[in-house]
């Protein structure tokens, strides 16, 4: 659960059309365009360095254009960002290290590096909880 903090957005099942990085006063933000849903920016996380500049890679790379959110549990997570819309699996960079000791929060309004059970699976795939849920809270065990 690498947190990051998502401003303004609710999720969906559309595609990501294209993504762009600025800096703002608090940070790096990136911006975050969701096919007929809007503009969606998101403030990445300074304590989480290893996270910040995996998700950075994979934009700076246009990695995430035309991928679609391709798991959505109503009332509990979307997660995008690793299959095409005809469901065709992207590949992906190395695993990143889990960074969730940090104490940041994976609570609604936030999205986080998605992974398997193991912690330190995490590669191009982002989730948003839709509901405060404890499922989804860090943990070194798998």
């Amino acid at each position: 659960p690498n947190a990051m903090r998502l401003l303004g957005f609710a999720a969906s099942a559309f595609g990501i059309a294209a993504y762009g990085v600025g800096f703002a006063a608090g940070g790096t933000c990136v911006r975050m365009e969701v096919r007929s849903k809007g503009v969606v920016v998101i403030e990445l996380e300074e304590e989480m360095p290893i996270t910040t500049q995996n998700f950075l890679d994979y934009v700076d790379a246009g990695y995430y254009d035309g991928l679609i959110f391709h798991r959505v549990i109503s009332g509990f997570m979307v997660q995008g960002g690793g299959f095409s819309p005809n469901m065709h699996q992207k590949g992906t960079n190395d695993p990143i290290q889990n960074e969730a000791q940090h104490g940041l929060s994976n609570k609604k309004g936030t999205i986080a590096m998605a992974r398997t059970s193991a912690p330190n699976s995490a590669t191009s795939q982002v989730r948003e909880p839709l509901c405060a849920t404890h499922q989804l809270l860090f943990s070194l065990s798998p």
